[in-house]
């Protein structure tokens, strides 16, 4: 019981390292948007508009996924 404890707070730890490296992600993906705004740079825009959206909805799902570990632990 002991060792799925600890599985599941080593999953929790990850988790948490990949949201602040996605955070660090979007900090650098508007960044670079906003100098694709600035230099009218159309198809950049797209794709950082894109990568934006990404890493959102990537975001939703460790945000979900760690709600879940937390309440197993829990248990």
């Amino acid at each position: 019981m002991k060792v799925l404890k600890i599985i599941q707070t080593l999953r929790i730890a990850f988790i948490n390292w990949e949201l602040r490296r996605l955070e660090a992600h979007r900090r650098r993906t508007v960044a670079e948007f906003m100098l694709a705004v600035d230099d009218g740079r159309r198809a950049a825009q797209d794709l950082y508009f894109q990568r934006g959206h990404y890493i959102a909805n990537r975001r939703a799902e460790l945000e979900s996924k760690l709600r879940e570990l937390k309440k197993e632990l829990k248990a």
